[in-house]
């Protein structure tokens, strides 16, 4: 079933068209101006209309469908019952990247004589690596969580329905998001920093590691310790020697290691408090 016609939606421009094509081509290449574009970008892709089967569906609606519906499962499957989830998630995330684009081949939905196809090759491919990733991470955390002795109700990523749902996970009545990369602090609004804590990380370029960190509000936090260094956000300290608090949509907030949380997080549910 051929794409017949692709309809991109107003509005898109060369700088969103040049940055759409990079993170096919070039994902890790992409400069932080660039990302602003993408995701301005994929946003922006998710109402265009594509004609295939004799259907016209939004691009959202084509990936829901054919991307997501027919790959997700098994994927999360595979992601939950890896020994080392990192290393072994990151080689079937890469598989069925491989299989969309087989498949975009196979069905003519990419094809060189519609420029405006690869556009919907892009649109699925990051919102793929994107799922794909911060299934991962979820997997990474609740695992972790659940090893360290630390009680706490996950959302179940085998049902469609809650992979969507409001918190990924509740710890002591706090509603917390598990989130792969710290992009949702440059893309947020005042209204959608609504969870009481986000477990994140950043990529240390000199250690060439993830850091892993939690951040939560600064009234959640007193709950725990209390004690903070401000800091101008988002200038993430490098070792994280302390907790540090900042402002940051209306509200105030604090940044920690993932650890030294988990850490106080343990003995708070210990105490009973």
């Amino acid at each position: 079933m051929p794409v017949k016609s692709i309809k991109l939606a107003a509005g898109l421009t060369e700088n969103h068209q040049l940055a759409l094509l990079k993170s096919v081509t070039s994902p890790l290449a992409l400069n932080l101006e660039e990302r602003q574009h993408l995701w301005n970008g994929i946003d922006l892709l998710r109402s265009s209309r594509v004609v295939v089967d004799e259907q016209n569906l939004s691009f959202a609606k084509i990936f829901e469908l054919f991307i997501d519906g027919a790959y997700t499962e098994k994927f999360i499957d595979a992601v939950l019952t890896s020994k080392q989830i990192y290393n072994e998630s990151r080689k079937h995330k890469k598989k069925v990247v491989a299989e969309i684009r087989a498949r975009f081949a196979k069905e003519q939905w990419f094809r060189q004589d519609l420029p405006e196809s690869r556009f919907l090759i892009a649109f699925c491919l990051y919102w793929w690596s994107s799922l794909a990733t911060g299934y991962i991470f979820e997997a990474e955390v609740f695992r972790d969580l659940q090893n360290s002795g630390i009680t706490f109700q996950a959302h179940d990523l085998h049902r469609r329905v809650e992979r969507f749902s409001f918190a990924d996970l509740t710890i002591s009545n706090w509603q917390g998001d598990v989130k792969s990369s710290t992009y949702f602090f440059y893309v947020a609004r005042s209204s959608d920093l609504l969870h009481d804590f986000y477990i994140t990380r950043y990529f240390d370029e000199i250690g060439r590691r993830y850091i892993w960190f939690v951040m939560l509000r600064l009234e959640n936090w007193n709950q725990l310790d209390g004690e903070t260094q401000p800091m101008i956000f988002p200038n993430w300290p490098e070792d994280f020697l302390q907790p540090v608090s900042f402002d940051f949509s209306d509200n105030k907030w604090v940044a920690v290691t993932y650890e030294v949380w988990k850490s106080k997080v343990l003995t708070f549910q210990e105490e009973g408090v």
